[in-house]
């Protein structure tokens, strides 16, 4: 089965256009999906996938996303692979065919971006049965 799903912020405005000699609209755009995990630095990559949907709700799309906006993505991936006429090399490039957009930020809001939510130990949290707190930063892996 080949399923994707995800949620992710447009890292800019969508781009609609029209199949040739058709009436089908095409909207291309890319997210930037954060992965749930940290790097070594201790802040979270992200990964910047392409999208792509077709006929109306690539119109609606193009209509009511912008730049910055949050939406969930559902759909199949794609890997599109061709033979560079000049190089003669084999090239590859993989992106996300929608089912399905869903807005999850109207066009008019100012993308928020929540904070990640901190804890913080009591103070002395461990020192009275002789532990101490770990660091992340001093975890080898």
């Amino acid at each position: 089965m080949n399923a994707i799903h995800l949620i992710g912020r447009l890292t800019k405005d969508p781009d609609m256009r029209y199949l040739p000699g058709t009436e089908t609209a095409s909207t291309n755009f890319q997210i930037a999906v954060r992965r749930n995990f940290k790097n070594r630095e201790g802040k979270y990559d992200s990964d910047f996938i392409q999208v792509q949907v077709l006929g109306k709700p690539a119109e609606a799309a193009a209509n009511y996303l912008r730049k910055g906006n949050r939406c969930a993505v559902d759909g199949r991936l794609q890997i599109d692979n061709w033979k560079d006429d000049k190089s003669g090399e084999w090239k590859s490039f993989t992106k996300v065919i929608a089912t399905n957009v869903e807005f999850l930020e109207s066009a008019n809001s100012t993308p928020s971006i929540p904070e990640e939510p901190q804890y913080n130990p009591p103070e002395g949290f461990g020192d009275d049965i002789g532990y101490n707190t770990v660091d992340d930063d001093d975890v080898p892996f």
